[in-house]
């Protein structure tokens, strides 16, 4: 183990092994130059975030629910083979109108901050019923151990939606939270000011 003294040393023993020019390696300026360029871009995007974060997730399902309303979706072999797998009773043009219909709702609800509780409660829903064929539909989703189809590919990148919408639910705070803080907050300054 070095002590600070004998790491010193070495270094020092070392460079002097070295010709002179190889031991006077500058520093580079770039790092120093950009850190604070880094802090004030990190602080905007905590700015931004809040916004982007939900408003990206009501973009991803209003668009996909929309295509799916109008009978565009390229996931409706997908779709139509899961519903009928898991609910036969439903025709699959209904299921599809209802399925976009509840996605275009839910792409709606995460730009209301109040019901965005309820939002992130039909998402969790939906990725459930989303990530299914996984299992369910073995042959449209796999094509060997680990190796996905395009379809699985498809599904398997929920779990960057499902981050986004984790990040969405760190970050989120009833209203009725936002009151009691901002009453104790309240409550707090009348006592320092006595």
């Amino acid at each position: 183990m070095y002590t600070q003294a004998k790491w010193t040393r070495a270094k020092i023993e070392d460079a002097a092994r070295l010709p002179a020019a190889a031991a006077r390696v500058p520093q580079p300026a770039a790092p120093r130059a950009i850190a604070p360029i880094g802090a004030v871009l990190q602080q905007r995007l905590r700015r931004l975030a809040p916004t982007l974060a939900p408003a990206s997730l009501a973009l991803v399902y209003v668009w996909f629910g929309a295509i799916k309303l109008i009978g565009a979706s390229p996931a409706t072999p997908l779709v139509v083979a899961l519903q009928q797998k898991t609910l036969p009773m439903f025709e699959p043009a209904t299921f599809l109108a209802l399925l976009g219909a509840a996605e275009v709702a839910i792409g709606a609800l995460f730009l209301v901050e109040r019901l965005r509780a309820l939002a992130l409660a039909l998402f969790a829903l939906h990725m459930l019923a989303t990530l299914l064929p996984l299992v369910v539909l073995p042959s449209i989703a796999w094509r060997g151990l680990l190796l996905p189809t395009l379809e699985g590919q498809y599904i398997i990148k929920n779990v960057a939606l499902i981050a986004l919408a984790v990040g969405i639910a760190a970050g989120f705070r009833p209203p009725a939270d936002d009151r009691k803080r901002a009453r104790e907050a309240e409550a707090g300054r009348e006592l320092r000011e006595r």
